[in-house]
């Protein structure tokens, strides 16, 4: 008996409380609403949404989604505008006056641009025929496009290559025979000026130890002008030689061109006797 007491007190207590709860409610949705409508008039859309949100949830009236609609109107978002003021349209029904159903029509038509959803158009498409391709068609069209073996290309890159490898051979060639010719130079230079210290010329080793270093010195500048000499003269004829055949086969035209037919993918070649 007791426990149907509880029960009975958690079911009415409530009851006994919701006259007075619905009246607060109603009384905060009504002054949401009327602020609201004050800043809407006065242009805050922003703050106008808020408040009207805010009526709805503290009552929820069908009435109040045309207001919040609107608002959502001046803010640029159709697509929640859509959607306050179908739902407008639908719970209000039969009551909704016909001259302000009218204007909710309107504002929906021109919302209906802005949601990006035109009526698709069925193009149709005309499929032409295409022929099957033949034998002597397909191998035809692969033999119109000839391709030049790889092997042309570096051609043309080895002919560069010997060609700079040529000039780099010349010059340092031409290089060495300058350095010879100052080699050679200082040591006929010395060998002068031995000759005249020296009775028996300084070839013959006649002189005496007080000039040993001056013959060495010589003879040093001496060799050093022979081998010089030796290596420039080879330098300049082997990068001249370069030179001219690298040259010779980058003005050579290719005289060799491979014919590959490339047919189409899928398509096999079936010979039948």
């Amino acid at each position: 008996m007791r426990g149907i007491l509880v029960i009975l007190a958690f079911l009415c207590v409530p009851a006994l409380y919701a006259p007075a709860a619905g009246a607060q409610d109603a009384a905060a949705a009504k002054a949401h609403f009327e602020k609201g409508k004050e800043l809407y008039n006065a242009g805050d859309y922003a703050g106008a949404l808020v408040e009207l949100r805010a009526s709805y949830e503290a009552a929820p009236k069908w009435k109040l989604r045309y207001w919040i609609g609107l608002a959502l109107v001046e803010l640029k978002d159709p697509a929640g505008a859509e959607t306050e003021l179908k739902a407008y349209l639908f719970e209000g029904g039969g009551e909704v006056p016909a001259e302000r159903k009218k204007e909710v029509e309107t504002i929906l038509a021109g919302l209906s641009p802005l949601l990006g959803s035109p009526v698709e158009k069925k193009v149709e498409k005309k499929v032409e025929p295409v022929e099957a391709p033949t034998v002597t068609n397909v191998v035809e069209a692969a033999l119109e496009k000839p391709v030049e073996k790889a092997g042309t290309a570096a051609k043309g890159q080895k002919a560069g290559l010997m060609v700079k490898a040529g000039g780099a051979l010349l010059g340092a060639g031409l290089a060495s025979l300058v350095i010879m010719a100052a080699a050679g130079g200082a040591a006929l230079s010395a060998n002068s000026d031995l000759e005249g210290k020296c009775a028996g010329g300084s070839m013959r080793y006649e002189c005496g130890e007080e000039h040993r270093g001056e013959i060495d010195r010589m003879k040093s500048l001496s060799t050093c002008a022979n081998v010089l000499l030796a290596l420039g003269l080879a330098a300049t004829a082997a990068g001249t030689a370069l030179v001219i055949v690298g040259k010779k086969r980058e003005s050579k035209p290719a005289s060799q061109v491979s014919i590959s037919p490339s047919l189409p993918a899928g398509v096999s070649l079936k010979w039948s006797f």
